[in-house]
Order: C-alpha cells, then sequence, then structure tokens
C-alpha cells in the first residue's frame, strides 16, 4: 500500500510471476464495499456464463446477478 497524489493505493500483483495488474483504493461507494478496482483489461479473461462450470469457475455462479 502506498500513496500517491494524495490517495491511498494497494497496487495489486499476478501471484505466479509479479506481474502488474492495477490498483485497489479505498473510496468507493460505502454501499459496494467501499473499494474502487482499477484494473488493467489486458489482465482479465473474460469467461461466458455458460461456459463458467466447464472453465473450472463454478464455485462463483452465486456470485453473478442474473440479468
Amino acid at each position: 500500500m502506498f500513496e500517491s497524489h494524495k490517495t491511498i493505493r494497494t497496487e495489486v500483483r499476478f501471484t505466479h510471476g509479479d506481474s502488474y495488474l492495477g490498483h485497489v483504493f479505498p473510496d468507493g461507494w460505502a454501499n459496494c464495499g467501499g473499494l474502487r478496482y482499477c484494473i488493467n483489461s489486458a489482465s482479465l479473461r473474460f469467461i461466458h456464463r455458460g461456459d463458467t462450470e466447464s472453465e473450472g469457475y463454478g464455485k462463483y455462479l452465486d456470485q453473478i446477478e442474473e440479468v
């Protein structure tokens, strides 16, 4: 955690290889947990909801809202 431009932020790094992924700031909306995430979109791998189980992420389905 460090301070830059009068804002405290936590750097997010990949466990395997120590690659930089982005930052987390503590100034997000309180009703959404109070955190604001600024993550490099190139570091994300998007998985279609229908493929969640087969990709090994089925245990997280309860965290995804139906739209």
